[in-house]
């Protein structure tokens, strides 16, 4: 059966960053959640894996912006967002990068479908460029597109401290 059109939310999205607004967004948005488990066997089974134990999430969002200006770069260098010696520079080390995240807010283009059916606004409450991953910048007569892959922080879910966090939907 084909998909009803009415339901496939296509669309950009803009990007806002630490009060910084990034730009518009080149294709997908791609949004990455590993669950986390610990397997459980038994010596009945072998190695038949027969139940896992839920023991957390990770997530990271992938985008890639289509503006180019300081803003972006800055992006693209967190670890001297704030530092007088301009970009090239480590800042301190053995910060945590839980403090140096910030929100991330997705909008929808108005008179999309995304913006219909949504998510309209997504808000990530602690996101930063991803550890271990690299950013390329081609300087050159091509576009500039910048690729950044942002880690994806928790914040507390419930008064309890039971529960995690990662984002808020604003629902059309």
């Amino acid at each position: 059966m084909p998909a009803q059109s009415k339901n496939l939310a296509f669309g950009h999205y803009y990007v806002t960053w630490a009060g910084y607004q990034l730009g518009w967004t080149e294709g997908p948005v791609v949004h990455h959640a590993t669950l986390k488990g610990q397997t459980v066997q038994t010596d009945k089974f072998g190695d038949s894996d027969v139940d896992a134990i839920y023991t957390g999430l990770n997530l990271t969002v992938d985008i890639v912006l289509k503006e180019w200006s300081q803003i972006q770069v800055d992006t693209a260098w967190p670890v001297d967002r704030t530092a007088t010696s301009g970009h090239g520079a480590s800042g301190v080390i053995g910060r945590s990068m839980w403090d140096m995240a910030d929100y991330l807010i997705l909008t929808a283009k108005p008179g999309t479908p995304a913006a219909s059916i949504g998510p309209k606004i997504r808000t990530y409450y602690k996101a930063i460029r991803e550890p271990e991953t690299t950013t390329d910048t081609a300087f050159g007569t091509n576009e500039r597109d910048l690729n950044v892959s942002f880690k994806i922080f928790p914040i507390a879910g419930d008064a309890d401290g039971y529960t995690l966090r990662w984002f808020t939907d604003t629902a059309p």
